[in-house]
């Protein structure tokens, strides 16, 4: 019969066999355990399954070069007790392999991933905090509770799973499953994410830091369950204040800021006949006949201006096609910002009879805040009020730079 070989070095055997036997395939391994010691021994005759047994026994710091070999070994599953470090049993209300690691802590088998770490915050780190890492020393990570008042303190390693006091050794679960903690505060099936102090909370965006820990399984005030899925810390700052190489942006944070930093706005007339008087002298008057509105985006366009709700650089583009009710007339066109003639943004044409067609352009950099027009002007050098008519007009702002 070829046979399965087990071989485990150095361990005590917590619970393995139970007070009866049932009979045995031949060369089965009986371990027989006790307080401080094992009895083994293997099975000759299959029909008669005690009297061939060689018993002997070995304490657990005389046996460090001893090795058991076995088909299989079974532990007893219906226990739900604390191991000592190095003991092997199972998890009866886990339903879960267990190997105690000593402090108090069991590790459940296939369902966490833990992690050696050191404390040296100066306090207690308590069980069921969240901890990031401050450095390192004697190659395990140092640790303190992790928290979204700062950037730096959101870049979680793991979930503490027992009290680690100052100055001390303890273990961190960094992926699976937390429990016989205290989650009455969360919700089952949602998500938990990163508060102060090492805290969890529900609530997504703290601090403007969306930092997803994992999420509740059991809600319960002592046997809670918790599976730890950390997340990279993410930034909902629409404005991203926050570097890109500090804090990744989130989704949502990237969708906000690449819209808010789009804006533009127009106005223009097509195929008008009607002329706007332009008064005398050195004063603009605004034009008015732009009786259609372009698309825009973060902006608003009147019949006569051009609002805009982002705060940055414009770029300002018109191109416009007039006639004058008078001969030789020089006309003057700039854009106007809050009332604020804008000296950068200007053009000059003079028209020289009242059926000549004057094409000109602008074309400029202004500066606006949110809530400020934009709107254009004219004016011209005859002696009298002028009548200007806009045939074809066309008035643009596009937001360059976000400030």
């Amino acid at each position: 019969m070829k046979k399965t070989i087990l071989i485990l070095t150095g361990l005590i055997l917590a619970g393995i066999v139970s007070a009866s036997y049932s009979k045995q395939e031949r060369d089965s391994l009986i371990i027989i355990s006790s307080a401080d010691s094992l009895a083994i021994g293997v099975s000759g005759d299959s029909s008669v399954f005690y009297t061939d047994v060689a018993k002997f026994k070995f304490n657990e710091d005389k046996h460090s070069d001893s090795v058991i070999r076995a088909r299989s070994f079974k532990v007893d599953t219906t226990l739900n007790e604390d191991l000592e470090k190095g003991q092997i049993g199972w998890s009866a209300s886990d339903d879960t392999p267990l190997i105690g690691l000593g402090g108090g802590v069991n590790g459940n088998v296939f369902e966490e991933q833990l992690l050696t770490v050191r404390n040296n915050s100066g306090a207690t780190i308590g069980d069921f905090k969240v901890v990031y890492q401050t450095g390192q020393t004697g190659l395990k990570p140092t640790i303190d509770t992790a928290s979204v008042s700062t950037y730096a303190k959101a870049f979680m390693i793991g979930v503490a799973t027992q009290d680690i006091i100052n100055n001390a050794n303890g273990r961190v679960n960094t992926k699976g499953i937390v429990r016989d903690v205290n989650t009455s505060a969360l919700t089952e099936g949602l998500r938990g994410f990163l508060d102060v102090e090492g805290n969890l909370t529900e609530d997504s965006t703290r601090n403007g830091l969306i930092v997803s820990v994992g999420k509740t399984l059991v809600s319960n005030p002592s046997n809670g369950a918790f599976m730890v899925d950390i997340k990279e810390p993410l930034c909902n700052d629409s404005n991203l204040t926050t570097p890109f190489t500090t804090i990744a942006p989130s989704c949502n944070a990237v969708r906000k800021f690449k819209d808010s930093n789009i804006a533009y706005g127009g106005l223009h007339v097509h195929d008008n006949s009607t002329p706007q008087s332009v008064a005398t002298g050195a004063v603009y008057t605004k034009m008015t006949a732009f009786a259609d509105q372009e698309l825009t985006y973060n902006a608003t366009s009147e019949a006569d201006s051009v609002t805009v709700d982002v705060q940055g650089a414009y770029l300002v583009n018109g191109s416009f096609s007039l006639t004058s009710g008078t001969n030789n007339v020089i006309t003057f066109g700039t854009v106007f910002v809050n009332g604020v003639e804008q000296d950068n943004v200007h053009f000059q044409r003079k028209i020289a009879t009242g059926t000549d067609v004057g094409s000109c352009s602008i074309s400029g950099i202004v500066y606006m805040n949110a809530g400020d027009y934009i709107d254009f002007r004219m004016r011209h050098d005859n002696g009298a009020a002028v009548d200007i008519t806009l045939s074809y007009a066309n008035l643009t702002v596009t937001l360059l730079r976000k400030y």
